[in-house]
């Protein structure tokens, strides 16, 4: 086994349900010493007699997350497992760290596992805790045991369990909390027509904050409103306000259209392309059905079934 090729990139693909696939990751690596043969690719595929091997001196793996889940476990066929004898020929990892980034790119909690040189061993990891939005994994192996025969650092399956994640409310900053507090009542938010931009940071902070008091006199301005010349406006407003906490906007705008959810609905049909699908099907389920509603349901969910889909 000779040579190096350039870090290899290929997406991470989770099936569903209804048997369609999509992509949740983007997964670069160090260099394979063969891409072809021995890929990162290999490392996934479900197959422990195939394996991902590397000749660098710190090798890595990097996961970035395309879309909002969580990682539920993952255990590692750690070395080339096609035969014992191969297995002991090749190099080992005996150490993984896994870290964690946020979406600024920085690192936020790491946890260094220990993997025990046995052929044949799947090793579950411990995975660091988090309270905060991930968007990169990296797996880096800090500790090898030399192979016989060969120095090439091989994987032969990274198993990753995962499933949509929970709904994540980034919390309030200090300044954030301040203009919260600052337009409460109806009369200051109803100054704010020639500000647009204002109004949907505003309707962002109210559903992230749970602010019941501000979130009724978005959600009442709102009723007002939306049918006159200001629906556009009205409508932009109420997509922020259910995009930044939809578990708390299915509710609070429940209460304010009175089951009448063919202005929401009609908000996703139209405005909901860069909503993850499987935030789409949660808000989806949650929505009462009435005789107004199936038909723009069904429109939703030809959405969420194309963005699954991928096309």
């Amino acid at each position: 086994m000779t040579g190096t090729l350039a870090t290899l990139i290929f997406l991470l693909t989770t099936t569903l349900a209804n048997a369609s696939s999509a992509n949740w990751a983007k997964v670069e690596s160090s260099d394979s010493i063969d891409a072809k043969l021995y890929g990162v690719e290999k490392a996934f595929d479900g197959n422990v007699k195939s394996a991902w091997c590397t000749k660098g001196e710190r090798p890595w793996i990097d996961l970035s997350l395309l879309e909002d889940r969580s990682i539920t476990s993952v255990s590692i066929n750690s070395g080339y497992q096609k035969s014992n004898e191969v297995y002991l020929a090749n190099s080992r990892p005996n150490r993984v760290n896994i870290i964690y980034y946020d979406e600024d790119g920085e690192a936020v909690v790491q946890r260094e596992n220990s993997l025990p040189d046995a052929f044949g061993q799947k090793t579950p990891l411990d995975l660091p805790e988090i309270s905060s939005v991930v968007s990169r994994i990296r797996f880096d192996f800090t500790g090898k045991n030399p192979g016989r025969k060969y120095p090439d650092l091989c994987i032969s399956e990274i198993d990753i369990t995962t499933q949509p994640a929970e709904f994540f409310v980034k919390p309030l900053n200090a300044a954030e909390s301040k203009l919260v507090g600052e337009h409460k009542n109806l009369f200051t938010l109803s100054k704010l027509d020639s500000s647009l931009l204002e109004l949907k940071q505003l309707a962002e902070l109210a559903s992230r904050s749970q602010d019941k008091i501000l979130s009724d006199s978005l959600l009442k301005l709102s009723r007002e409103r939306l049918d006159g010349a200001y629906s556009t406006n009205y409508s932009f407003v109420l997509f922020h306000f259910i995009r930044a906490n939809p578990a708390f906007a299915i509710g609070a705008i429940d209460g304010f259209f009175s089951h009448k959810w063919d202005v929401p609905l009609s908000i996703l049909v139209n405005e909901a392309e860069d909503i993850n699908p499987y935030t789409l099907l949660r808000m989806l389920n949650r929505i009462p059905r009435t005789n107004t509603n199936f038909a723009l349901a069904a429109k939703v969910k030809t959405l969420i079934n194309k963005k699954l889909k991928g096309s």
